[in-house]
């Protein structure tokens, strides 16, 4: 695709519109166009796919100088634990579809098998779903989870499975807490997908930076699921945040539960990507239900810092 002989080999193009306003939409009155190149960390599907974004960007006048916004559509979760976690294929088009018209940048979703909503990395269940959302938002980061629940078991299930995946999504969470974490990240760099480091605690940065593909991870993810009070998730987001920044790669914050809103909003405040949606909390801001996906990206999208 590019010349590996020429100077700055190996990095692309990009374009930006950089402004020193800060909202989750990026959008400015008169965007300034910067030049500059992204190196790509996770092959070229990832690069091409964050390309394709920032070219967006520069068309909506929009600014990719701060966090974006990525939602979680279902995790393990069905409908009988919530009304609009979307499960089936079509659901899960629909809402990423909704999602990317809120302003979200990115899914993470959890595809299951037709026959019976089971969690599933098979490339029967898996490529399907994934195929269909990049068909339907072409611009729109696709992630998947490697969470060792799902339904193949152990870590070498895991990487065969992802060694089998026909339509492979732009990046998959891998958790540094579980067995086989840096063979299954090494696994996902030989495919070209990006890594999203799942990092729930200090141990898991230290983990994280010992990896021997620490420099190479898409993002970290800083993820405060075991802490629900609000205090505690955002100040350990906020330890784990500054263990990890020596890797220079972009960080996304999220809790678990009612904590996950204290969590995003400090994140929007920081100014790094956060993560909502129906996975990470059933309970709205108000400690009622929580809205559907796309409300809670346009939501959070809207929020003010």
């Amino acid at each position: 695709m590019h010349n590996s002989s020429a100077p700055g080999a190996g990095l692309w193009p990009i374009l930006c519109c950089c402004s020193n306003s800060s909202s989750r939409t990026g959008r400015i009155p008169t965007p300034t166009p910067v030049v500059g190149f992204y190196a790509p960390r996770g092959g070229d599907r990832v690069c091409l796919r964050r390309l394709t974004v920032a070219l967006t960007a520069i068309r909506d006048g929009s600014s990719l100088c701060v966090g974006m916004v990525q939602c979680a559509l279902n995790g393990s979760y069905s409908r009988e634990d919530h009304p609009d976690v979307p499960v089936t294929l079509e659901q899960l088009v629909d809402d990423a579809v909704a999602c990317r018209a809120a302003g979200a940048a990115s899914v993470h979703l959890h595809p299951r098998r037709p026959a019976d909503g089971v969690e599933s990395l098979a490339a029967e269940s898996h490529d399907a779903v994934v195929a269909a959302i990049r068909a339907a938002v072409p611009d729109l980061e696709i992630s998947c989870s490697t969470q060792e629940d799902i339904d193949l078991g152990g870590a070498e299930d895991r990487i065969a499975a992802v060694r089998a995946w026909s339509s492979p999504p732009d990046v998959v969470s891998v958790n540094l807490v579980e067995q086989g974490a840096i063979e299954l990240g090494g696994a996902l760099l030989e495919r070209g997908i990006g890594i999203e480091a799942g990092v729930f605690t200090l141990d898991g940065a230290d983990a994280l930076l010992a990896a021997p593909w620490a420099s190479a991870v898409h993002r970290v993810l800083v993820e405060t699921i075991y802490e629900p009070d609000d205090d505690s998730a955002v100040e350990l987001a906020r330890a784990i945040d500054a263990r990890v920044a020596v890797l220079s790669r972009p960080r996304l914050w999220h809790g678990d539960a009612r904590a996950n809103w204290a969590v995003v909003d400090a994140g929007l405040r920081a100014g790094v990507d956060v993560r909502v949606g129906l996975e990470d909390t059933l309970i709205g801001r108000d400690g009622g239900r929580a809205p559907a996906n796309a409300v809670q990206v346009a939501e959070t999208v809207a929020r003010p810092t």
